[in-house]
């Protein structure tokens, strides 16, 4: 990151403190627990915050911290589908009433959901649709809402509102 727009002159912290300082915002997201986890005073990390290195690096570490975790949920797919793939290949794991270990073919139902729960996250990860919509036409459109106003306007009450005339004359406020 290197010193970048920071006046370190007469300074007692390093590039290295200010960062694992920045870093640990980034993890509590409190200038107190930051504080208390560096020893540097809760004054200094809150100076610090009003300068415009901060929220340089405070950006870095936070997509750095992003792709860390981005890493960690990719191996925690990647491992999940290993188990799932064993387990369509060769049942799953069961117990015997004396002990021993079996393989048991997965169920239907299990099979099921899992496949369309890959399937649906496979076309969310593509962009693919994930739901179908009807179109309809602009013209059964209008016909839909047509029919609709004419069952809607020959209900009797509203009949008698639409026959009446608007009442004539000025309204005053009090």
């Amino acid at each position: 990151m290197g010193n970048r727009g920071i006046n370190t002159q007469g300074s007692q912290y390093t590039d290295d403190d200010r960062r694992r300082a920045i870093a640990v915002y980034v993890m509590s997201g409190n200038g107190a627990d930051v504080s208390r986890k560096t020893g540097i005073p809760e004054s200094t990390i809150s100076d610090w915050q009003s300068k415009e290195w901060w929220a340089t690096w405070l950006g870095d570490i936070r997509r750095e911290k992003t792709d860390e975790l981005d890493a960690i949920q990719t191996g925690l797919i990647h491992a999940a589908y290993d188990q799932m793939m064993d387990r369509l290949a060769n049942g799953d794991h069961r117990l015997l009433k004396d002990g021993t270990p079996v393989r048991v073919p997965v169920n239907y139902r299990d099979l099921s959901v899992g496949a369309a729960i890959a399937y649906d996250k496979r076309a969310l990860g593509r962009g693919d649709p994930t739901a179908r919509v009807e179109r309809l036409t602009v013209t059964v459109q209008l016909e839909r809402l047509n029919t609709y106003f004419k069952q809607a306007t020959a209900d009797d009450q509203i009949q008698g509102l639409l026959d009446k005339r608007p009442i004539e004359g000025t309204i005053t406020s009090k």
